[in-house]
């Protein structure tokens, strides 16, 4: 293994970066960059989110890998005739508050890991969100998708089962087991059979799927119909000018020329307004069947539309039906088998487990958008402070330049400069306290919010305490300079915690929220799906046993009933 403490990382082979990966604890990732040959120039020029895209590692793996190959690398010489940072009590020049930010942010995503055990908890007055959107196409889309056909003659079998859950060999008088307790009357099974059939009908019609391209159609045959009305109307108004100008001539009304051109003008200038006017009413014709023909079209597509949304209806009433009556009917602990009580419970499970995942989702995204809008608004606030602490210096030069005499006798460009000076320091504490209020706002809503300190925030929504000021003279341009240059102090170390507060929660929203979301939401709409199909087929079975006479239920085997493989792992962390 090749030793990497002796080689800088831009020297570094494939063999080096395996090694550093290993004496890092990276190890689980080195296979991939084995692949791709990764070499440390690589790791230097490429950004973390060219790492993650590339090579398919995680958010926090290539933070890591970046942060600290960067720590290794060799930091760049001062350029000739470029003057060298500024120290202040032993440290670098303050960065600027778009560097603040960045810099904050790298260290919130390689400080934080989003798949530890616990999501950080949310207020519990945290409020919900209000999920808008266009109700009709929402539902279009969710009715298409939704394929939950069931027959009672060919029950569905179970997806994922480690076994058949109902048995079709069983004896002609045995009712299907866990069904014994179900009591239906026969004007409840009829409907429910013809439910069925209309399910089967319409899906295998595939009119859910039909319906939103028959609305796209209609939508665009509409447009082409409006545009081409509009072009009718132009033709037809041109033609009624064309012909008012005809019959002028015709009538010998005077026009420009008339005596001056002659008969034999006269009659050429008929003879080419009256082919002028053959043309346009020849574009009007064309245009009037043209319009007819859509017309027809669209009353076509209007008429398959409102078919189709009849049909559509239809399917979801017999779905409700179906669905609701298999609900009531096997409902509780009381009817069905183990498969069946076993999807049940986890059902009734997920359906809490999947709210509080929204509800954190939710909090999440509103404190994320609070702590952005804090940091947008404190970075203003801290350039305009850092103009106004510049002017105030520059002043405070111009006015001992000005002699002992001119330090008190302001003029007129003085006075205009300490007025904008005013302006900017009354604007950048405003953006400090408005910062301190969003802030303190998200942090309430996520307690556990790490480096975000409420004093400071507090603070910040004081305006540190600095009031309104007048840039007066020498001395108070000093006194007040010296002042803005605390504040700014204390509002870049803000800054850094706030910035540092915004990149947490965009990690922890983007990095395992929303995958625990999808993946939970996905796996209540299988189990769903495979409890509708399990008590279709058990219903089945149950009509077509009691058709044939059965009115007793077969005993539970002695193995037990294989059921469809048991509860799948559920994201955790999300206190319910």
């Amino acid at each position: 293994m090749s030793d990497v403490s002796d080689t800088a990382p831009d020297k570094w082979t494939t063999e080096h970066v395996l090694a550093f990966l290993k004496q890092n604890g990276l190890e689980a990732i080195s296979a991939v960059f084995q692949e791709n040959e990764v070499t440390g120039l690589d790791l230097i020029l490429l950004t973390e989110g060219e790492l993650k895209h590339m090579l398919g590692i995680t958010n926090l793996q290539a933070a890591k890998v970046k942060s600290l190959v960067n720590a290794l690398a060799p930091k760049p010489e001062p350029v000739e005739g470029e003057p060298e940072p500024m120290e202040e009590d032993g440290a670098g020049a303050p960065l600027s508050p778009s560097e603040t930010s960045a810099t904050a942010a790298r260290a919130a995503e390689a400080e934080t890991d989003f798949n530890a055990a616990a999501v950080p908890r949310v207020a519990e007055s945290a409020e919900r969100e209000d999920h808008g959107g266009d109700e009709e196409e929402q539902e279009d889309m969710a009715r298409a998708v939704v394929t939950r056909a069931v027959s009672h003659s060919q029950p569905r079998a179970v997806p994922n089962a480690t076994a058949t859950t109902i048995s079709h060999a069983q004896p002609a008088a045995v009712l299907p087991t866990g069904t014994g307790n179900i009591t239906l009357d026969a004007d409840t099974v009829g409907h429910y059979q013809r439910a069925t059939a209309a399910i089967s009908e319409l899906e295998a019609a595939g009119v859910a799927q039909a319906l939103p391209g028959a609305r796209e159609r209609l939508k665009s045959t509409q447009q082409r119909l409006k545009l081409q009305k509009n072009k009718f109307d132009e033709l037809v108004k041109e033609e009624e000018e064309r012909t008012q100008k005809l019959g002028n001539l015709e009538a010998g009304k005077w026009y420009p020329g008339k005596y001056l051109f002659g008969a034999k003008k006269r009659e050429e200038k008929l003879e080419r307004n009256k082919e002028k006017l053959e043309t346009v009413t020849n574009k009007v014709r064309a245009a009037g069947a043209e319009l007819e023909q859509l017309h027809v079209e669209e009353a076509a597509a209007q008429k398959e539309v409102a078919e189709l949304v009849g049909k559509c209806k239809s399917l979801d009433e017999a779905r409700t039906y179906v669905a609701q009556l298999l609900e009531n009917v096997f409902l509780g602990g009381r009817v069905g088998d183990a498969t069946e009580n076993a999807l049940e419970s986890e059902v009734a499970g997920l359906g809490p487990k999947l709210a509080e995942m929204r509800r954190y989702k939710t909090v999440y995204s509103q404190a994320y958008e609070l702590m952005r809008g804090a940091t947008k608004a404190l970075e203003q606030g801290i350039q305009l402070l850092e103009a106004a602490s510049r002017m105030a210096t520059v002043d405070v030069v111009g006015s001992a330049m000005r002699g002992p005499r001119g330090q008190f006798r302001p003029t007129m460009g003085s006075v205009m400069v300490d007025m904008v000076k005013r302006s900017q320091m009354r604007q950048g504490i405003q953006l400090c306290k408005q910062s301190g209020e969003l802030a303190v706002k998200a942090r309430q809503m996520i307690p556990d919010m790490p480096r975000v300190q409420v004093e400071k925030l507090q603070r910040l929504r004081m305006g540190f305490g600095l009031m309104d000021v007048a840039f007066d003279n020498m001395i108070s341009d000093m006194i007040v300079a010296a002042k803005i240059r605390r504040m700014l102090g204390e509002a870049r170390s803000v800054l850094s915690d706030v910035a540092y507060g915004e990149r947490w929660l965009q990690g922890w929203i983007q990095g395992r929220i929303d995958a625990d979301l999808r993946s939970t939401e996905a796996l209540l709409a299988a189990r769903r799906q495979q409890l509708h199909a399990h008590r279709a087929g058990l219903l089945g079975a149950w009509i077509e046993a009691r058709a044939r006479g059965a009115v007793v239920e077969a005993p539970v085997a002695a193995t037990g009933v294989p059921v469809y493989g048991g509860p799948a792992a559920v994201p955790h962390g999300y206190v319910v």
